[in-house]
């Protein structure tokens, strides 16, 4: 015990006949025998260690406890930042903070000041990467164009140039095609620099005009649509024409690795949507149906109730067909790619249709001769084919053999009562679409 006592307290109090040593390091409070004390009179007395840890230096002027609140002070305020140059900035010093606490402390605390330390590191890495986004470059001609028109809007002049890293600019001159409808894609995104391009349907009626500042092909490519077809005809009808090109497929790769200018070039291209649609559709009914169509293509199906509402809107609001026409390359289609919407979905429904009613038939095992007759009507006035109905029997868990055997005893049972149905057949229900 008297070694332990020797070895480690920083001072002893001796109060009477009941010595006590205080042992500051582990804070143990110990008790001596009587043989231990200095004095039988009953005073207290404070005595230093031979060791002499009392605090020296700065450590006497210093509270710890200052530390430790200032730093969670600036932790708060920045946490409720909107600007993240700042809030890095805060976020450094509240560390700092943290670490001194640390080293405050009568046994310093080595582990927790490293990794605070290790922290501080890591937001003067990020501190140092928003200043570099944040510096005011000196750009050539073509950068100020489009800086100027349209990347001022959302990106940073480092992010602006860091995308033209993976594009090429590219001369035209007047009467230039850039790509023909129907022809393979060619995986590009534009931004005109100087002149203008016009944009044509197959037949060659115009539908745009893309002006400098303005992006073609951008729809395409946010809906991964670069690789289908080329849906237009652009060209050059400027006499001096200068873009700037990407290709989706490489730019799409280095967006990946690069969030903050993907998010930044997504609102970009809404911005230049809006505008567009002001400025194409300055007459509110081709704004609404611009819209309208959108809402609907947005599940990628166009119902029949949904031909019938579109077709109702642009009667009513007068919407010529070179206006539908531009409205879907405005949204990304072709009125090809409407079409074939338009039927598979159609199809589809018919479909889910001619299932059901199967469904019901088959439920009882057994084909009465007039469900019979009202299938193969059904399947001519939806024009269901053979491998649609063998897809419905094959969901309803029949083959076509053993629904070709019911077929034919409901023939041999029924025929006189099959004749007289067939030439005045009951109007049966067709189940709702589900």
């Amino acid at each position: 015990m008297l070694s332990r006592v020797r070895s480690r307290p920083v001072g002893r109090i001796i109060l009477g006949r009941f010595p006590i040593v205080l042992d500051h390091h582990a804070g143990h409070v110990l008790r001596q025998p009587k043989s231990a004390c200095i004095s039988g009179n009953r005073c207290v007395r404070l005595c230093s260690s031979s060791s002499g840890e009392a605090k020296s230096g700065f450590r006497r002027y210093l509270n710890a406890t200052y530390f430790v609140h200032t730093g969670n002070l600036l932790l708060l305020l920045a946490v409720n930042q909107t600007d993240m140059l700042w809030l890095r900035c805060l976020m450094i010093v509240a560390s700092a903070c943290g670490v001194c606490f640390n080293l405050l402390q009568p046994t310093p605390l080595y582990a927790p000041a490293v990794w605070g330390g290790f922290f501080i590191t890591c937001h003067f890495y990020r501190l140092a990467l928003l200043y570099r986004e944040r510096l005011d470059l000196i750009l050539n001609s073509t950068e100020q164009e489009l800086w100027d028109s349209t990347f001022h809007m959302m990106l940073t002049k480092v992010q602006m140039r860091d995308l033209f890293r993976v594009g090429y600019q590219q001369e035209y001159r007047k009467g230039d095609v850039i790509a023909k409808a129907g022809a393979p894609s060619s995986y590009q995104l534009l931004i005109v620099v100087r002149g203008e391009v016009r944009v044509e349907d197959s037949t060659g009626r115009r539908l745009a005009t893309v002006r400098p500042g303005e992006f073609l092909n951008e729809f395409r490519y946010l809906r991964e649509r670069d690789h289908w077809d080329e849906p237009v005809t652009t060209k050059f009808i400027g006499d001096e024409n200068s873009v700037f090109r990407w290709d989706t497929r490489v730019l799409r790769d280095y967006l990946k690795s690069r969030p903050d200018i993907w998010t930044k070039l997504e609102g970009l291209f809404a911005i230049k949507m809006a505008t567009q649609l002001e400025q194409f559709g300055s007459n509110a009914s081709v704004t609404g149906y611009i819209h309208v169509l959108k809402g609907v293509l947005s599940s990628d199906t166009v119902s029949e109730k949904e031909v019938s509402y579109l077709n109702y809107f642009r009667d009513t609001r007068k919407i010529t067909a070179s206006e539908h026409t531009a409205a879907l390359w405005e949204l990304g289609y072709s009125e090809t790619e409407f079409e074939a919407l338009v039927i598979r979905t159609r199809s589809s429904e018919h479909y889910v249709v001619y299932k059901n009613v199967l469904q019901g038939i088959l439920a009882d095992g057994i084909i009465h001769e007039k469900e019979l007759a009202h299938l193969d009507q059904l399947r001519a006035s939806h024009e269901i084919t053979h491998a649609q109905h063998l897809d419905a029997l094959e969901e309803l868990g029949f083959s076509e053999s053993e629904y070709e055997r019911l077929a034919s005893v409901a023939q041999s049972d029924n025929f006189d009562e099959s004749r007289q149905f067939l030439q005045s057949p009951p109007r049966l229900a067709i189940p709702a679409v589900s």
